[in-house]
């Protein structure tokens, strides 16, 4: 009876970290979505507990200062390498200007989450300049009143 109500105290939290050589009980383990076994904060990567079925599924990417496009981190690859590789070739150093507002004395960069375009002018603007009024549009003088 005391051996039942010792083990009924016991909690049963957190698994072990199914790496070979670790096993560390881990309360909040990471399930790897290929293989779908549990590990540990140092072993969650595929790299890192030798996954065979991830292999190749690695797709993490690191966006290059110069161009503004995604590139590839290629495992067991040094990152020096990768953007070299990149640079002479998709990249070739070729700077993407980001689009500024329009309205005068604005420098809001322009991005998807706060660029808006006019309805009258078709003028892309930052949304503090999103009224007609606020950015000098072309389609307000030409559209008639609202009566």
């Amino acid at each position: 009876a005391k051996a039942t109500a010792s083990r009924a105290m016991e909690v049963d939290v957190g698994k072990q970290c199914a790496a070979e050589s670790c096993g560390q009980l881990d309360f909040l383990p990471f399930q790897c979505d290929m293989c779908k076994k549990s590990f540990c904060l140092d072993h969650r990567t595929y790299a890192a507990h030798k996954c065979e079925k991830g292999a190749n599924a690695d797709c993490r990417v690191v966006v290059c200062p110069v161009c503004k496009k995604g590139v590839k981190i290629v495992p067991g690859e040094e990152l020096r390498v990768t953007f070299e590789r990149h640079q002479s070739g998709e990249c070739a150093g070729k700077v993407v200007k980001v689009p500024k507002c329009p309205a005068p004395g604005c420098k809001q960069k322009l991005g998807p989450a706060n660029k808006y375009t006019c309805k009258l002018c078709n003028v892309d603007v930052c949304l503090q300049h999103r009224y007609e009024d606020a950015h000098n549009c072309a389609g307000a003088a030409k559209a008639p009143a609202a009566a």
